[in-house]
């Protein structure tokens, strides 16, 4: 993107919308009938540590999609509990997998440039165990989860200026992977 472009069209956050989140309520839905109709069952939603991030640069639509799924999740946790079922939403950073891709469209030239990325093993066990726990959110890596949570308690003038300086940084992605290490 160049200056004033914008990089998100109102269509292209539709369809994110439409995607990430209608797609997974005509899945959860029926799945949530058909187990409180059991009285037992298990519903992992897989959102992302996006989802604590709000509007990051580059990535809006789909942060906020992300994060309409936690909400989603929180608000028939307690419904369902009362009808045996549990419903958790998986919040993972980057794991390393063929699916990563640079916000510009093609693979990254490093995986390595991303922050705390995880082998698909690893991500799967903190799963499996928050799962196991019933956990209302399984996120991680734990760094990012947790400098997230810290920015929700900054002002908004902090966060603005922060969200500011990530915009000027992700319009230049060859600083970013030159200057990760």
């Amino acid at each position: 993107g160049g200056e004033g472009k914008v990089m998100e069209s109102a269509g292209m956050a539709r369809e994110i919308f439409e995607v990430n989140v209608i797609g997974v309520m005509n899945v959860v839905e029926p799945a949530m009938q058909l187990m409180a109709a059991r009285r037992r069952g298990q519903i992992a939603v897989m959102s992302s540590i996006a989802s604590f991030i709000g509007g990051y640069p580059l990535i809006g639509s789909y942060a906020g999609s992300k994060s309409a799924l936690r909400d989603y999740c929180d608000g028939f946790r307690p419904v369902l509990a009362l009808r045996g079922v549990r419903i958790n939403h998986v919040c993972p950073g980057f794991v390393d997998t063929d699916i990563i891709q640079n916000p510009h469209g093609g693979a990254l030239k490093s995986k390595s440039s991303l922050p705390f990325i995880m082998k698909p093993a690893d991500a799967a066990k903190i799963i499996r165990q928050g799962l196991d726990e019933n956990k209302a959110t399984i996120a991680f890596p734990a760094p990012i989860y947790l400098a997230a949570m810290a920015a929700t308690v900054l002002p908004p003038e902090a966060r603005n200026a922060l969200a500011s300086l990530l915009t000027w940084l992700a319009g230049k992605p060859e600083y970013l992977i030159k200057n990760a290490k």
